[in-house]
């Protein structure tokens, strides 16, 4: 119980994190294959404002779908800038990047996110990672947010899966969806990384209906 997330949702970020960015299908940044084939996504970015007001250290919590997106989000984060202050220290920031083609139909991705649930509910923890990282990727077309996730990847967390150990670590650390403790944190980082796990999370490839799937 002492490494229970206490869950809420955070919803101010520093004055010196950028806004959410959303990049629509047809611009310079959407990749083209992705674009190609009418792939929606959605990319979680953790990162740094130094006190120049560049922005450094990409770090990509989840990606849905994997190795999509990613490219295109670390070289958008390392263009961003922010207003110069000498006197701040390093502020850690974060922000979703939302990738839509106008028109996609998303009752897929629903009826997905509802089958892992079934399967969560049921104890299946794969499926209650996966349905975690799906309710924290698409809080508009599932109506969830980051607080609804936490919930789901502490359950997989517990059956000892390292990744799902790294990302409550660092839902705990950073704040996301839950309290900011940073003792809980390191101890879920420390079983992750005694695991064998070296780097973020990811839903996996598509299935026939086009929705990224175990």
């Amino acid at each position: 119980s002492q490494l229970m997330p206490k869950i809420e949702e955070r919803e101010s970020l520093s004055p010196r994190c950028q806004g959410k960015k959303v990049k629509l299908a047809g611009g310079d940044s959407y990749p083209s294959a992705a674009r190609l084939y009418g792939t929606d996504g959605r990319v979680f970015v953790a990162y740094t404002v130094m006190p120049d007001g560049s922005s450094r250290n990409p770090r990509i919590f989840y990606a849905v779908p994997t190795e999509v997106f990613d490219r295109t989000v670390r070289g958008d984060i390392m263009h961003l800038r922010s207003q110069p202050d000498a006197s701040a220290a390093p502020t850690e920031c974060h922000v979703m990047y939302n990738f839509s083609i106008v028109g996609n139909d998303l009752a897929r991705l629903k009826d997905y996110a509802h089958e892992l649930k079934t399967k969560a509910d049921s104890g299946d923890m794969q499926a209650a990672f996966d349905y975690g990282l799906l309710a924290a990727a698409f809080p508009g077309q599932l109506h969830t947010n980051m607080s609804d996730a936490v919930p789901w990847f502490l359950k997989a967390a517990q059956t000892g899966a390292p990744t799902a150990q790294f990302v409550l670590g660092n839902s705990l650390l950073f704040g996301w969806g839950c309290r900011c403790e940073e003792a809980k944190a390191e101890v879920w980082l420390r079983s992750a990384a005694a695991a064998g796990a070296s780097r973020g999370p990811s839903v996996r490839p598509q299935n026939s209906n086009g929705i990224s799937a175990p």
